[in-house]
């Protein structure tokens, strides 16, 4: 049912999405917190977490705040148990109470949040060792919120921190357009914003040149491609 609502959603359709999500909901058990040993406690709450910030997710897609707000207060009581920051989801739980804190206005407690899922999403996975990088889309977006977090509360480590995600951006552009296919860029722009953080935080001159080395990526770009079909038309014309 919570994949459901999820799609009913992506699709428009909320008064129906919402409907699944009740569904979802009703079904949905408490952690166990207790029995079966402690590997099958850890591995039914992990399972149980991640279940959980899933439909806070789609609740907050859908407003209902309240009901994902309720969800969200239980994750964050499972944040102290090794096995859950062991968990790849863990910094997910910060990011929605940060979503939920600018939502209420809260500048401050956004920030608190925006910080620990930054610190959370940056940690090694000891599964497999992998460290999200600067330019990782979670990385990214999560230091964006906190920029925005910083700005709404005067803090001036709003300034540095949108010049860094801007650059990160780029980076982002650059290895776009490389290395991905068409739908793949155009399924990224749709939500690509490298602008908006730097012109809130007055950087007008970096502002300018973001906008520039964005307008040379895409003329590259346009032009490297323009030069493989030449060049696949003069070899399909040779044979």
């Amino acid at each position: 049912w919570a994949r459901l609502a999820r799609a009913q959603a992506m699709q428009g359709k909320l008064t129906v999405a919402s409907e699944s999500m009740d569904k979802a909901l009703d079904l949905y058990g408490p952690i166990q917190v207790s029995g079966g040993g402690a590997i099958k406690v850890a591995s039914n709450q992990i399972q149980s977490f991640s279940r959980m910030l899933s439909f806070a997710a789609t609740l907050l897609e859908l407003g209902r705040f309240e009901d994902a707000k309720k969800l969200i207060r239980e994750g964050l009581d499972l944040t102290d148990r090794p096995w859950i920051q062991d968990s790849p989801y863990y910094w997910r739980v910060f990011a929605l109470a940060g979503l939920v804190a600018q939502d209420q206005g809260d500048g401050i407690e956004a920030k608190s949040y925006w910080e620990r899922a930054l610190e959370a999403v940056q940690k090694k996975d000891i599964r497999s060792g992998y460290i999200r990088g600067e330019t990782h889309p979670d990385v990214v977006a999560i230091r964006e919120e906190l920029g925005w977090a910083l700005l709404r509360t005067g803090d001036p480590a709003s300034g540095p921190l949108a010049l860094s995600v801007s650059e990160a951006r780029n980076k982002q552009v650059d290895q776009l357009f490389q290395f991905a296919s068409e739908r793949e860029r155009l399924v990224f722009l749709q939500s690509f914003d490298p602008y908006s953080l730097l012109a809130e935080t007055g950087q007008i001159d970096a502002l300018a040149d973001t906008i520039l080395r964005y307008k040379g990526s895409v003329l590259d770009s346009v032009l490297e491609e323009q030069q493989l079909a030449a060049q696949a038309n003069s070899q399909e014309l040779q044979e």
